[in-house]
């Protein structure tokens, strides 16, 4: 009985967290250009590292799901939480970089991570755990994510290779 009533609070937990509201749901890529020519860049870095943990904890509710299920939706659930976290846990760790070479290789660890993460909510609607719509919004956040991850990255890469 217990184990009904978690997998309706897991259930309701995804509606809400995958869906997203009306903050997450805005066209975020508009809206942070022009954002980002009025923000200085840790106001940026910051506002980026909410969206890039909200993510994270968005795919928490999915994991669990999985969790539920057969064995290979276990696995699928186990490679969604750890690459999930290892995107918020590493972008961490970019705002913090010693170096502009530190910079560079913790920001491609983010978009590696990132990346898989998409793959593995992909992965889980191809392996019929998961409709296509329960998880749309959240995976379309993830390539929001991705594309001006990637941009900055390449960024970077051009101002290193610039430097040396």
């Amino acid at each position: 009985m217990l184990s009904n009533h978690n997998s309706l609070n897991h259930k309701s937990q995804l509606e809400t967290l995958t869906t997203g509201n009306t903050h997450n749901s805005l066209n975020h890529k508009s809206q942070l250009n022009m954002e980002q020519q009025r923000l200085s860049q840790e106001e940026f870095a910051e506002k980026m590292y909410q969206r890039i943990k909200s993510f994270g904890l968005r795919c928490i509710p999915v994991c669990d799901i999985l969790f539920e299920k057969t064995s290979s939706a276990k696995n699928i659930g186990g490679q969604l939480v750890r690459s999930s976290a290892s995107t918020v846990a590493n972008y961490r760790a970019v705002r913090r970089a010693r170096s502009d070479k530190e910079f560079f290789a913790k920001l491609s660890i983010v978009v590696e991570e990132l990346d898989e993460s998409v793959f593995w909510l992909e992965y889980s609607i191809d392996a019929n755990f998961f409709q296509e719509v329960k998880l749309k919004t959240l995976i379309e956040e993830g390539y929001e994510l991705l594309k001006i991850l990637a941009k900055s990255r390449k960024t970077a890469g051009d101002a290193l290779q610039k430097n040396n």
